[in-house]
Parts: structure tokens; C-alpha cells; sequence
């Protein structure tokens, strides 16, 4: 069975909804950070600290390739994964897409109640102004994510129990094959 691979911008349910929809499908469920970090021996913090953001990205689109090949799993992407062209050309064809949206309050309320947040998901623009650098990242991305995804799940004030529930209702009814959207 294909991959299902889960992409969409921080903090909207790729990794926690991700490891409930392979528990509930019997997948094996890949984080592509986690790997990154396992890999590198630091945080995604320590990377971007050390050697910037192109760092980062050079590690990530390794990591991509491999976990693309991987069937049977569910496998949460970083948000930016989809900034490099070649990843989006890899995942398109990969596996199911389902991308995870949520609004910029919900996105910025998440991130601040995580106690992992700053070693997780550094500055991408190096603005201290949570809101703003989100609020421009999602008009950038939102297009990307949008030209390759399967299916939407909006995970604005949802519960991830409700969002895995999406996910394993799209997986069930519809292997990929046409575009849905739940809100």
C-alpha cells in the first residue's frame, strides 16, 4: 500500500495525528524531522543554528527520497518540504497527499503551548513576530501544498481524535483518487 504522507505548515496535526492514523491502520508511522534529527544528532534548532536553512533542506530532500519508497506507512513531512520543487515532484506521485491546514491563530496558539517549540520549528524568517512570519510562510506555501495534495483537512478547533477520524474516513472511502476537502 502506498504511503500516506501528511504535509501541511507547522503545528497542524502531521505528527500527532499521523502516529494515531498509523496506530488505527496498522502503518508504520515516519516523522522525515525526527529522522533528520536521529540522523544529524541535534535538533532542528541546532541544524539551522549551525548551517542555515539550506542545511536543513540538503538533509530533508534525502530523507524524502527514502521514505517516498516506503510502503505501507504514513509519513509527516515537514512544512517546508515543499519549498524545494524536486520534493514536489517525489511526494505527488509517491503516495496519498492529505494536506493538514489550520488558521494562523490556531497554528500560532499550538506553537506556543508546545514546550518543544523553539528546538522544533526555529525562525524561518528570523522575525520574532510569531503571527507574521506565520501569516506570510502559509501565503507563500499555501499554493505549493495546494498544487499537489490529494485531499484538505482543515484541523482549525478540531480535536486530533477528530482529525484522525478525517484522515482514516478519506483513507476508506477514497484511495487518493479524486480531490476532497473536509472542513
Amino acid at each position: 500500500m502506498k504511503p500516506i504522507i501528511l504535509i501541511g505548515h507547522r503545528c497542524t496535526g502531521k505528527t500527532s495525528g499521523g502516529r494515531k492514523v498509523a496506530e488505527r491502520l496498522g502503518r508504520h508511522f515516519v516523522d522525515a524531522d525526527e529522522v533528520i534529527e536521529c540522523r544529524m544528532g541535534k535538533t532542528i534548532g541546532e541544524l539551522v543554528e549551525q548551517g542555515g536553512w539550506p542545511l536543513f533542506r540538503k538533509e530533508e530532500q534525502m530523507v524524502l527520497r527514502e521514505l517516498a519508497t516506503k510502503d505501507n506507512t504514513v509519513i509527516a513531512t515537514g512544512g517546508g518540504a515543499l519549498d524545494e520543487p524536486e520534493n514536489r515532484g517525489l511526494l505527488k506521485t509517491a503516495g496519498i497527499l492529505i494536506w493538514l491546514t489550520a488558521d494562523t491563530e490556531t497554528i500560532v496558539g499550538r506553537m506556543e503551548s508546545d514546550p518543544t517549540n523553539r528546538e522544533r520549528r526555529p525562525s524561518l524568517t528570523g522575525t520574532a513576530d510569531a503571527r507574521a512570519e506565520t501569516a506570510a510562510v502559509l501565503e507563500r506555501r499555501n499554493p505549493l501544498y495546494g498544487e499537489i495534495a490529494h485531499h484538505i483537512i482543515d484541523t482549525t478547533g478540531k480535536t486530533i481524535d477528530t482529525v484522525v477520524d478525517d484522515i482514516c474516513t478519506l483513507i476508506q472511502e477514497d484511495r487518493g483518487s479524486s480531490w476532497r476537502e473536509i472542513q
